[in-house]
């Protein structure tokens, strides 16, 4: 049975990709929903992001920062904005005296499916009536 209102995401096709030295800080780079990682020539990955405009899918280039911020904070399907904040000299190790790109990533809340949660409860007859549980704010 086909589904009613389909949801697609975008495959293939052309990319968007932002030179870091050509972007001011406090540049929005994309918003919109993170797809994952691409590898790139150099041994590391890239990341993939499906803006909400409907515009090409955004690839932004490897960058330390980055890929600390979307590992710790971003699942693959999460809608995000990031920013480019310009770069920023490192202080010490390896790179010290160096200059870094500087990122923003923010993740939008999830929103609680209020009517699946329900459904899902009528299904598994759950009584929750009986449970120490307040569910009263989920409608």
């Amino acid at each position: 049975m086909p589904l009613e209102n389909p949801k697609f995401r975008k495959v293939g096709g052309p990319k968007k990709y932002f030179k870091y030295t050509e972007c001011e800080a406090g540049q929005v780079l994309v918003t919109g929903t993170y797809l994952g990682r691409t590898p790139n020539k150099f041994g590391k990955d890239n990341f993939d992001f499906e803006p909400l405009d409907g515009g090409p899918i955004v690839c932004l280039n490897h960058a330390g920062q980055l890929e600390t911020r979307i590992e710790q904070y971003v699942d693959v399907g999460d809608t995000v904005r990031v920013t480019f904040l310009g770069k920023q000299k490192i202080e010490k190790g390896t790179w010290a005296g160096k200059e870094a790109n500087q990122f923003e990533v923010e993740v939008a809340e999830k929103e609680l499916d209020v009517e699946a949660i329900k459904e899902t409860q009528d299904k598994m007859e759950i009584n929750v009536s009986d449970k120490d549980v307040d569910l009263s704010d989920l409608d």
